[in-house]
């Protein structure tokens, strides 16, 4: 082993305390001498270098490598500025090399000095690294990124800069920042460039100026760095252009979703728990509120029935706890002033400034519920109708049979015979029974319009009880009659009708009572009179009052009050006072209105006046005398046995020959039998299989002279009366007497009719 004697020549001093690692190496390339940082830097001690040769540091991948240009390098000298070499522990050392030849006491050796620059090169490679991350960084990022001077000339720039501006990155590195910005940002910049100056960065929103002239909205931040020695400053840019077209079409869609809301038809909220955190006019407004702030400290629950609180509370709960919940409802509301409406409720669960709440929308359908339930009663009542007219059709036929057989009778007996006492109270009692067959048909309104000269004045006496009965105890019924009232002309049973939806009506005005007033008189009219109410018209007319002291109406209310289905009640179906306009309307006459918030209503109906007056006479025998039938051949068609029957014996007896059918086709056959050789066809109007108006008109095909008369005590569909009145066909209403049908048929016959 070398000792160190022969590294005596060097200053032993520099070989120890250098801070490089100094080998010394024969040219068989062993160690002969090592410095304590040479043992240092690679963890071995100096005699564990001086019994190894240079191959100890080597890794053994670069052996061939490290041999090929060591030796070259012993001889000439070799300077390798990075190499790697192997530490004890095996991990890479990087080392600066120097290796010269080198004479020592006249032996030829190698000095070989290497300096560990493994801080130097991780540096290096951390600045590599950085910028490498900066660049990409930099490329990457989605704004444009520029570093410019502090005056603001265009050092560097990203890609994305290039596209935001449409310039090459060449053309940007020729460019200044005043070049990238409008006229009027440009003249704002000596203020940025001086904050620059001093070392502070901005924020702030600006306009882009691009190659094609466009100008973009943009989002500008900068801070001044140093780059080696200089100041310099980078811009981030941002294009905010889609942004503001985001925002602006949010605010479009907010100010169109608050549009809809606000002219919605619907009430629109959204509630929390049972508070409102939102509610719209529409909404405010249906429970009674004038502002929609009012309910913002109003509980959902005081809005609910009572009846149906408990129901919608736990549906509400449900949907804000994300359970399933019925998402469409009915419930009651109730209203500021304690009044209930009927709503239907459609409800979602959402998220509400980070809180789970829920959207309802509500529509107030208490008019629609309102006119389910008229509806329901219509229907009610036109099935009760129905069953009243055919009952009303069934007891005209036998009253048709009673009273008819009854006349009949009386003609048989002398004046003075006390036989004829008995059947006029039988004929009495059938035309009582016809007075409430009329009633029937009235409430069904099947009845055939028969007006009549009448005192109005004993059609009002002989309702009074009923009336009374009608409107309870707590309302008052006063008649005052004008006994020299004048008569009219109209159908009984429609007037009484009038008469009692009249009354009726006003004791629905009075829930408390009160008192109902019904008058009668004469008035004339002038045309004074006329111009104040333009259904009036000059002349003497008979005047019907209903009175009452209720809450009276609105003047709004009383534009409406004769429209089909208007109501102001809770119940009803608002055909009343229509049907009263249009019964008078009917007759001629016409109806005006005097209303009064809380001093009552006065309704007057108008009638013209009838010069004839009407008879009270009881019924008594009469004469047949210029009646009879001279052999007249008459086809009855009836279906009714009874009524058949009878007819066929009036007319038989005076003098018609008579061919009976109970049904249309048999009536065909009996007339194709006798060769069309009938005068006239007397058929009841509603038939089995086919009508009364189709018999004929078929036979008037036939045998287009042939004399018509129709009957029926049922007025039937309402297509069939419009073309009975339409072709003018006579007709006879049920029950009809001897004498009604014997007149009827001479006058037919005798062309009158």
């Amino acid at each position: 082993m070398a000792d160190q004697t022969q590294t005596s020549g060097l200053p032993r001093a520099i070989f120890e305390g250098s801070l490089d690692g100094i080998f010394v190496i024969d040219l068989d390339g062993r160690y002969i001498d090592v410095n304590p940082a040479g043992c240092r830097m690679f963890g071995y001690t100096r005699d564990e270098f001086l019994a190894a040769d240079v191959t100890l540091l080597i890794f053994p991948e670069d052996r061939e490598e490290f041999l090929a240009w060591d030796r070259r390098g012993w001889v000439e000298g070799l300077t390798i500025p990075r190499y790697r070499l192997r530490h004890k522990g095996g991990t890479e050392v990087w080392v600066g090399m120097t290796i010269a030849p080198l004479t020592l006491d006249g032996r030829q050796l190698v000095l070989g000095i290497k300096r560990d620059i493994g801080d130097a090169i991780r540096a290096e490679d951390a600045l590599r690294e950085s910028e490498a991350r900066f660049r990409t960084l930099f490329d990457a990022s989605t704004d444009a990124i520029f570093i410019e001077t502090l005056e603001g000339k265009v050092l560097d720039c990203n890609e994305v800069a290039c596209d935001l501006y449409g310039y090459t990155r060449e053309e940007l590195l020729d460019l200044e920042v005043t070049d990238l910005v409008p006229q009027e940002v440009a003249l704002g910049l000596d203020q940025v460039i001086e904050e620059h100056r001093k070392g502070g960065g901005l924020f702030l929103e600006s306009l882009g100026l691009r190659k094609d002239g466009t100008v973009f909205p943009a989002e500008v931040s900068t801070r001044p760095v140093t780059l080696g020695k200089e100041q310099r400053v980078t811009v981030f840019v941002r294009s905010v252009t889609d942004r503001r077209r985001a925002e602006e079409a949010l605010r479009e869609s907010e100010e169109r979703y608050r549009t809809a809301i606000e002219h919605s038809n619907d009430g629109v909220a959204i509630i929390k728990g049972s508070r409102h955190l939102f509610v719209n006019r529409k909404y405010a407004e249906m429970f009674g509120y004038d502002d929609p702030d009012q309910l913002l400290d109003v509980p959902r629950s005081d809005l609910i029935h009572p009846d149906d609180r408990e129901r919608v509370e736990e549906l509400s709960r449900e949907r804000e706890e994300g359970r399933d919940a019925d998402t469409t409802y009915e419930c009651l509301g109730r209203r500021r002033d304690g009044g209930k409406l009927h709503l239907e409720v459609s409800a979602a669960g959402l998220t509400y400034q980070g809180w789970p709440a829920s959207l309802a929308f509500l529509r107030d359908i208490t008019d629609r519920k309102r006119l389910e339930e008229q509806l329901q009663q219509a229907q009610r009542m036109e099935a009760v109708g129905r069953l009243a007219g055919g009952v009303a059709h069934d007891f005209n036929n036998l009253l048709t049979a009673i009273t008819g057989y009854g006349s009949l009778l009386l003609t048989q007996f002398e004046e003075n015979d006390p036989r004829c006492r008995e059947v006029e109270e039988i004929i009495r009692a059938g035309e009582r029974a016809t007075t409430l067959t009329d009633q029937l048909l009235v409430f069904s309104r099947r009845k055939v319009a028969a007006p009549k000269v009448l005192d109005l004045n004993r059609l009002v006496a002989g309702m009074e009880n009923m009336l009374r009965r009608l409107i309870g105890e707590n309302v008052a019924l006063e008649t005052v009659l004008d006994p020299g009232l004048e008569a009219i002309k109209v159908d009984p049973g429609q007037m009484e009708q009038v008469l009692m939806n009249l009354v009726v009506n006003a004791h629905q005005a009075m829930p408390e009572g009160g008192q109902v007033t019904v008058r009668t008189d004469n008035v004339l009219f002038d045309e004074k009179h006329c111009r104040r109410f333009p259904d009036a018209r000059p002349g003497r007319f008979i005047r019907l009052t209903v009175e009452d002291t209720g809450t009276g109406l609105e003047p709004e209310v009383l534009d409406h009050i004769f429209e089909p289905f208007f109501t102001t009640r809770d119940s009803g179906t608002g055909l009343g006072l229509s049907l009263v306009y249009g019964i008078i309307t009917q007759h001629e006459g016409w109806v005006e209105v005097n209303s009064r918030q809380e001093r009552g209503t006065v309704f007057s109906i108008f009638l013209p006046r009838y010069s004839v007056a009407p008879s009270s006479e009881r019924p008594r025998q009469v004469s047949l005398e210029g009646l009879q039938g001279k052999g007249e051949r008459i086809l009855l068609v009836e279906d009714e046995d009874a009524v058949r029957r009878y007819a066929t014996q009036v007319l038989t007896r005076n003098g018609y020959q008579v061919f009976s059918a109970s049904s249309a086709g048999e009536a065909l056959k009996i007339f194709g039998e006798e060769q069309g050789n009938i005068r006239l066809v007397f058929s009841d109007q509603v038939l089995p299989g086919r009508s009364g108006l189709e018999l004929v008109e078929q036979l008037r095909e036939l045998k287009p002279e042939i004399g018509v008369l129709l009957t029926s005590g049922y007025a039937g569909k309402e297509t069939a009366r419009k073309r009975i009145e339409e072709q003018r066909h006579p007709f006879l209403k049920k029950p009809y007497g001897t004498t009604e049908i014997l007149t009827r048929i001479r006058d037919i016959l005798a062309g009158d009719i």
